[in-house]
Order: C-alpha cells, then structure tokens, then sequence
C-alpha cells in the first residue's frame, strides 16, 4: 500500500471547469477534478472556513483524480489563500 496523500481545497478556488486548485502538504500545487471531494474512493475532513482535506491511499485514484501536477504559484489565482 502507498502512502496517504493529502490535498487541501477550497471550494471556491476553482477553474472556470470547476476542477479545484489544490495544494499538498509538501506545498506543491495542484489542478483536482471537479468529483474529487465527492468520489467516494476520498476520505474527506471539513477544516475551517470551507477548507477541506483529502486524504487519498491509492496512487490509481491520485492518477485518476489529479488533472494537472506542474502548476506554478504564478498559475495559482489562491496562493495566498492557502
């Protein structure tokens, strides 16, 4: 089994497809997929002011749900939010 990963999103940071910016807690950004909080493959934790946290133990679902991987704080409209 691979390490958990966690995410965590904000439900208003979104492109304009509505998949979520997201950020891990190595501090690197992210581009999830829209059903991301909401697959039930995902355990999900509400944080405070609508955050929430993904915890994810399958690197297949991580795959399945990570859209874009390479995104550069300047391609992040949330960086500061985080």
């Amino acid at each position: 089994m691979a390490a958990e990963r966690h995410f965590q999103l904000h439900p208003e940071y979104t492109d304009d497809d509505g998949n979520f910016f997201a950020v891990d807690t190595s501090g690197q950004f992210y581009l999830l997929s829209d059903t991301a909080p909401t697959d039930d493959r995902v355990d999900v934790s509400e944080l405070s002011d609508g955050m929430r946290m993904l915890a994810i133990d399958d690197e297949e679902v991580v795959a399945d749900l990570v859209l874009s991987d390479d995104l550069g704080p300047d391609e992040v409209p949330i960086v500061d939010g985080f």
